[in-house]
């Protein structure tokens, strides 16, 4: 329930301070668009907050570190996005991230199933 609410709240702020900048500009796509963008980005919110219940958080620390690389790629395919040199290190810094991540829980299991860690 927490985090539905803290989700909620942050595209209500959002909503309250981007609308009075952008009322009376024309928009650039269609308004279709929009929603359907709106409901992409609200479900992978839901479906991220879901996923707590259902597996550790490693695994969700490990979909969310990878979910920026994902997204630049996918949008440097299909929406031919241009990157400078600071977005590139970013993603190498959600890699690094990930792979702290993927070590720390390989070390978690090899404690836990006995096994020496180091």
């Amino acid at each position: 329930m927490m985090p539905s609410f803290l989700s909620m709240l942050s595209y209500a702020t959002l909503a309250v301070i981007y609308t009075p900048l952008v009322i009376g500009q024309p928009m650039k796509l269609p308004c279709w668009r929009y929603w359907v963008y709106a409901l992409v980005d609200t479900s992978a919110n839901l479906i991220t907050l879901t996923s707590f219940n259902y597996t550790s958080i490693t695994s969700v620390m490990m979909a969310d570190c990878v979910s920026i690389p994902v997204t630049v790629a996918l949008s440097a395919v299909f929406l031919a996005a241009l990157y400078t040199k600071k977005h590139f290190i970013s993603v190498i810094v959600c890699l690094g991230g990930l792979s702290m991540v993927l070590v720390s829980d390989s070390k978690r299991e090899a404690a836990s199933d006995g096994g020496d860690v180091k």
